[in-house]
């Protein structure tokens, strides 16, 4: 599969910061560059916050709900994945403890509400200002599918770009996850 990124410049001396490798195409005005890149691409069905970059790492939990208590120490630049959804506080430890994203089943809109300084509902994908990427790749109440985490599972410990970005209406876009294949 090939897929297409633009990239921002990261500060003035003009380091890039794509969030995967590639081959870079062309670069255009404004300075944007494309670069073509082969790899994996998983759609969610709800994002909120920006893109981020970081290491696929797995979860388990003893029950649909990851506790706080199941969170370990020290997850810097690290992509959580669980089947199921996040207590509040597993959530809040996520953050703290240095993960840039979190792919999950679902999460609970109580527990976004209480998460997110703006409501959820009306501040989907980048208009969320929050650090932490949320992508759920079910709808309200649902653990993500056997397949689909069986496939991202065998991902675990690479790098990958996340994006929030939701919009609903004109130009549907969805969140995704970009896994590369280094060749």
């Amino acid at each position: 599969m090939e897929n297409l990124e633009k990239a921002k410049p990261k500060n003035e001396a003009g380091q890039f910061k794509a969030g995967f490798s590639g081959v870079v195409r062309t670069i255009e005005q404004q300075n944007e560059i494309v670069i073509t890149s082969k790899g994996y691409r998983f759609q969610g069905v709800l994002g909120f916050g920006q893109q981020n970059f970081g290491k696929l790492t797995f979860l388990e939990s003893y029950s649909e709900e990851l506790q706080e208590s199941e969170v370990p120490e020290n997850l810097i630049e690290t992509i959580i994945v669980i089947r199921g959804r996040p207590s509040l506080r597993a959530l809040q430890k996520i953050e703290r403890q240095g993960g840039v994203g979190l792919v999950c089943g679902s999460i609970p809109l109580s527990v976004l509400q209480d998460f997110c300084p703006k409501e959820p509902l009306l501040h989907l994908g980048h208009q969320m200002p929050i650090t932490m990427t949320l992508v759920t790749m079910q709808k309200f109440g649902e653990t993500m599918s056997q397949e689909q985490y069986a496939e991202l599972k065998t991902l675990e410990g690479t790098w990958c770009l996340i994006d929030g970005n939701t919009q609903l209406r004109a130009g549907c876009k969805r969140p995704e996850i970009l896994v590369p294949i280094h060749t």
